[in-house]
């Protein structure tokens, strides 16, 4: 073998080791930008996924906040209506009396407002309307009854006013000051009380 067939060989065995050693690196290289690019594309993935659980939990925290707040209204409403009610109405019957007439016409009528030592009571005029004749009615309840003067009469209205000398005991005026409180709305609920039997018993 002479020289220059050796060195031929050898010049090929070292150009497809070249070859080899290229291509592999260029294999590698391929790899890499590859694994670089799925690795890229995952963490933009894992982003937007965060982003979405994160705009869902505003989401949904902001939905918490309105509920939240809904259930405390409405635990107010009904704390209000629970407890509103009872204590306005122990407090309303201690003004509201038995208006009777001569003739034994019975209704009811509460301590409106009390002025130069006289009590003004408010009734329905269809229950002193049989004391055209008599001006004076019985405004009684349990423990007593005071003389009084059926004193202005409004029958469009259906409403007369009685005027009684004095204090009835326990009879708190509930017009002392007709602008103190805010005046009804529609929807605003309403406590009706009576006595078309008579408070008495």
């Amino acid at each position: 073998m002479s020289y220059d067939e050796y060195r031929g060989g050898g010049l090929r065995s070292i150009s497809l080791f070249g070859v080899f050693v290229g291509a592999a690196a260029l294999g590698a290289l391929a790899v890499s930008v590859l694994a670089y690019t799925q690795t890229h594309h995952d963490r933009a993935q894992v982003k937007a996924l965060q982003a979405r659980v994160a705009h869902q939990l505003a989401v949904l925290r902001h939905r918490n906040v309105a509920l939240g707040s809904k259930v405390d209204s409405t635990a107010r409403r009904l704390k209000q209506k629970d407890a509103g009610i009872a204590p306005l109405a122990a407090r309303t019957l201690k003004s509201v009396f038995t208006i009777q007439t001569p003739d034994g016409w019975l209704g009811a009528g509460f301590a409106a407002w009390r002025q130069d030592g006289d009590t003004y009571f408010v009734t329905a005029n269809h229950v002193v309307s049989h004391t055209i004749e008599n001006n004076y009615v019985d405004v009684k309840r349990k423990g007593g009854s005071w003389a009084g003067e059926v004193m202005v009469r409004d029958s469009q209205n259906d409403l007369a006013l009685v005027r009684v000398s004095g204090s009835p005991a326990g009879a708190a005026p509930l017009w002392q000051d007709v602008h103190a409180g805010a005046p009804p709305r529609p929807g605003d609920q309403l406590l009706l009380i009576g006595s078309p039997y008579g408070l008495e018993g």
